[in-house]
C-alpha cells in the first residue's frame, strides 16, 4: 500500500526529527540519520519487485516527493537537496551470512537519475550500466552526468549507500532485480534507510613559502603553493594575498577536491620595486561557496642588499699575490662558503678563480697552483656573498713586482764596456744601472742625475770610461707601480789601456804601409782595413798592396790586452800615388803639364795633387791659362781653379764650378808650366783625393 508523502519545509523536519526520534550520530559520517522501514525475506532465486509502499512509518515526515506515475518507471520518488546539505538515499542489500557480499544481477539493477533542475520535472538521461562491485573496499561505483556517484558501507553488515553529487536526484528501482549471497537460499532487502549530510569544510596545508623563508631580489619566479581538498568533492576558490593587500595577486580554482589536489600560483618576482626589503607575509585563502573562507598567513623575509665589505687587502710578489678580506651581512647572512678569488688581465678576462670557500685569505700561487709574471698589471678581486647569492665585490689593479736582475760586464774597451742583465722581468721593465756616483742614461753615457732607462735586449754598451781604470756597477729594476728591488751585487772590472795613436803611412800607386807605436802592455794587435778587421798579430806595421793608383783607403788600429781590448785608434785616410808621367827635358827650356778629365760628373769633392822633383823641375806658372804667371795659392782669376797648397815639389789645387745636373765634363782641367834644370826625363805624380 502506497502513502503519498506531504512537502514539510527543512527547519520542521529536523524539528519534528528532535522531537519525535531517539537521534543518534553515526561517527561515520556529520549530521542526522534515521532508519525506516524493516526487512523483507526472499528467496535467494525470488524476482523482487521492490516497491516504497510498505517502508515508510508517515508520509508527512519527510521532505519527499512522490512521483504518481513516472512514465515507464513503476516505482519513483525524488529526493531534493534541502539548504546547504544533502540528502542521500540508501538501498541496503543483506544476506544471512554477514560476511558474504551479495552480487547485483547485471540485467536489472537499481537506477539513478540526475537532472538538472529544482522542480519535479523529470528528464530521461541515459542509463549508466557500468556498476561495478568492488569487495575489498565494501563499495560500488557508478559515474552519471560527469559526476562520480559513491557508495558508502553504512554498518558492520553488507550494505550500501548511494551518496549523490550537488543537483537534484531521481532514484529509481526498475522493475524487478535478482540478488543473492550465493551460499544462502534466503536473502532479505532492507531499503529505505535516508540520511541529511551535513556541508563539510574543506581542507588545506601551504607547501611553500615554510614561514620565515628567505627571498631575495635575485628570486624573480616564486611559485606558491598548497594542497586543498573536500570531502563534499565541492570547487574550492583559492586565493593569494600579499601583505595587508584586499585585491589578491592570484586566484585559482580546485576541482575534484574529493582527492587531495595541489594549486600553484601564479609566480612572483621578488626584485619588483613595490616588494620592499624586510618581512612580508602571504596570506592564503580557500572557500567552498557554502562556508566561511579560511586562510593560513605564511611571514617571508626579503633580503634586498649586498653584503657589507669589511677591510680588503692585495700585496703582490714577483709571482704572487695575496688577497685578504672579510664581510658581513645582517638580513639573509653570508652564504656557507662566502668568499671568491679570482685574478683577471688588463682587459678583465678571468685568468685563475677560486671555488667559494671559508677562507678569508688567498695567496694565488699557493692556493689557486698559478704563477704570476714579473712586472705585470693584474686585476685582483675579492669577493664576498650573502645566503640568498647576493654578491659584493672589490678589485684593485697592481703590478706583480719587478724580478730582482743581475748584471754582467763584458768587451771591456779602454772607454767603453758592455753590461747585460739577466732576469725575468718583461722587455719595458725600467733599469737603474750606476757606478759610484753615476748612472747610465739611455745613450750609454754616465751622469750624475739618477736614471730609469729600458734596454734593447737586455743589454747596454758603456762609454765614457777612462783606459786602465777600474769600475764597480750594480743594476737594479722596478715594476709599473714605481716599486723598486734591491740593487744587485756588485760587479767590477778594469778597462783596457789607451789605444795606440793615429798610425802613420807612406804609399806608392799600388799600396800602402801603415805603423803605429807600440802599447803597453799589448799582446797583440787588430787593424780594421776598409770595414775588415785584420789580426796583425803582434806586429806593430802592416802593408795594404795590390791596389789601384789614386784609390782612398781607411785604417784603425786596437791593442789586444789581458783586460780586453783597447778602442780604435783614430782613423787613418790614405791614398794610393797616381800614376807616373815622364818628361823629355831640356835645361833652360819650359816644359808644359797638362791634366785633363774625362766624363768627370763632380768635381766638388776632388782635390788633385802634382808632385815633382824640385832638382829636375821648377814651376814657372801654376795655371797657364792665363797670361800672368801664379805663383801663390787663393783663386786663380778668370778660372775655376784654386790653388790651395803651394810648396817646392807639391801643388794641390781644386776645381769650383760644378757640372750641371746631369752632364759630364772632359778635357783640360789644368796645365802648370815647368822650367826644366836638367837634360833628359823627369818623374811627375799626380792623385786625386
Amino acid at each position: 500500500m502506497s502513502k503519498k508523502i506531504k512537502k514539510l519545509s527543512f527547519s520542521a523536519f529536523v524539528l519534528f526529527l528532535l522531537i519525535c526520534f531517539n537521534v543518534s550520530f553515526n561517527p561515520f559520517v556529520s549530521g542526522w540519520f534515521i532508519r525506516i522501514g524493516g526487512e523483507k525475506a526472499f528467496a535467494a532465486t525470488q524476482s523482487i519487485i521492490p516497491g516504497f509502499d510498505d517502508v515508510w512509518v508517515s508520509s508527512n515526515n519527510y521532505n519527499l516527493n512522490w512521483v504518481g506515475s513516472c512514465s515507464y518507471y513503476t516505482n519513483c520518488f525524488v529526493i531534493r537537496r534541502v539548504s546547504d546539505c544533502k540528502l542521500f538515499f540508501g538501498v541496503r542489500f543483506k544476506g544471512n551470512n554477514s560476511s558474504t557480499l551479495l552480487t547485483l544481477n547485471q540485467s536489472n539493477y537499481p537506477r539513478l537519475t540526475c537532472w538538472n533542475k529544482n522542480d519535479i520535472q523529470i528528464t530521461a538521461p541515459a542509463i549508466d550500466t557500468s556498476i561495478s562491485i568492488i569487495p575489498s573496499a565494501g563499495y560500488y561505483v557508478t559515474t552519471w552526468n560527469n559526476q562520480m556517484l559513491f557508495v558508502y558501507p553504512f554498518d558492520s553488515n553488507i550494505g550500501y549507500y548511494l551518496v549523490g553529487g550537488a543537483c537534484n536526484y531521481l532514484i529509481q528501482n526498475s522493475n524487478q532485480f535478482n540478488i543473492s549471497d550465493g551460499t544462502s537460499s534466503i536473502a532479505r532487502i532492507e531499503k529505505t534507510d535516508i540520511r541529511q549530510y551535513a556541508n563539510q569544510q574543506p581542507m588545506f596545508s601551504v607547501t611553500f613559502p615554510t614561514i620565515n623563508t628567505m627571498f631575495s631580489d635575485l628570486d624573480t619566479s616564486v611559485s606558491p603553493q598548497i594542497t586543498v581538498s573536500d570531502v563534499d568533492n565541492n570547487n574550492v576558490t583559492c586565493k593569494l594575498y600579499l601583505d595587508s593587500a584586499t585585491t589578491p595577486l592570484d586566484t585559482k580554482v580546485a576541482t575534484n577536491t574529493r582527492y587531495l589536489q595541489t594549486v600553484d600560483f601564479s609566480p612572483i618576482d621578488f626584485s619588483q620595486s613595490d616588494i620592499t626589503q624586510g618581512i612580508h607575509t602571504l596570506k592564503f585563502e580557500i572557500c567552498d561557496g557554502i562556508g566561511a573562507p579560511i586562510t593560513s598567513t605564511v611571514s617571508f623575509t626579503v633580503d634586498k642588499t649586498l653584503p657589507v665589505l669589511g677591510t680588503v687587502s692585495f700585496v703582490t710578489s714577483v709571482n704572487s699575490a695575496t688577497i685578504s678580506g672579510s664581510a658581513t651581512d645582517s638580513i639573509s647572512g653570508l652564504a656557507a662558503l662566502p668568499y671568491r678569488y679570482t685574478v683577471l688581465n688588463s682587459s678583465d678576462e678571468a685568468l685563475k678563480q677560486s671555488n667559494w670557500m671559508s677562507a678569508t685569505t688567498c695567496n694565488v700561487l699557493n692556493n689557486l697552483n698559478y704563477m704570476l709574471t714579473p712586472n705585470t698589471l693584474y686585476k685582483l678581486r675579492f669577493e664576498a656573498r650573502d645566503a640568498e647569492g647576493h654578491i659584493q665585490s672589490f678589485s684593485k689593479n697592481m703590478y706583480t713586482l719587478a724580478d730582482m736582475p743581475s748584471l754582467s760586464l763584458v768587451n771591456f774597451s779602454s772607454t767603453t764596456v758592455e753590461a747585460h742583465i739577466a732576469d725575468s722581468n718583461h722587455s719595458s721593465t725600467e733599469y737603474q744601472i750606476k757606478t759610484g756616483a753615476r748612472f747610465v742614461t739611455s745613450a750609454g753615457e754616465l751622469t750624475t742625475i739618477p736614471t730609469w732607462i729600458t734596454l734593447q735586449n737586455k743589454a747596454i754598451t758603456i762609454t765614457g770610461l777612462s783606459p786602465d781604470t777600474s769600475y764597480d756597477f750594480q743594476v737594479k729594476s722596478k715594476n709599473g707601480d714605481n716599486v723598486e728591488t734591491e740593487f744587485s751585487s756588485l760587479v767590477s772590472s778594469r778597462t783596457a789601456v789607451a789605444p795606440p795613436g793615429v798610425p802613420t803611412a807612406t804609399a806608392t800607386s799600388n799600396a800602402i804601409t801603415i805603423s803605429w807605436n807600440a802599447v803597453d802592455g799589448a799582446i797583440g794587435y787588430i787593424i780594421k782595413v776598409d770595414g775588415v778587421e785584420i789580426d796583425n798579430g803582434s806586429s806593430t806595421t802592416y802593408v795594404h798592396s795590390g791596389l789601384s793608383p789614386n784609390t782612398k783607403h781607411m785604417y784603425y788600429v786596437k791593442a789586444v790586452t789581458i783586460q780586453g781590448n783597447t778602442d780604435w785608434s783614430p782613423v787613418l785616410k790614405k791614398g794610393t800615388l797616381g800614376p807616373e808621367y815622364t818628361l823629355n827635358c831640356t835645361a833652360g827650356k819650359q816644359v808644359l803639364f797638362v791634366l785633363k778629365a774625362s766624363n768627370i760628373t763632380d768635381y766638388s769633392q776632388k782635390s788633385f795633387t802634382v808632385t815633382y822633383n824640385t832638382e829636375e823641375l821648377e814651376v814657372t806658372d801654376l795655371c797657364t791659362a792665363t797670361k800672368k804667371k801664379e805663383l801663390i795659392t787663393g783663386d786663380i782669376p778668370g778660372t775655376n781653379v784654386i790653388i790651395t797648397q803651394y810648396v817646392p815639389g807639391k801643388v794641390t789645387f781644386v776645381i769650383v764650378n760644378p757640372v750641371a745636373q746631369g752632364k759630364s765634363k772632359s778635357g783640360p782641367v789644368n796645365s802648370i808650366s815647368f822650367k826644366a834644370k836638367i837634360n833628359g826625363q823627369s818623374k811627375i805624380v799626380y792623385t786625386v783625393e
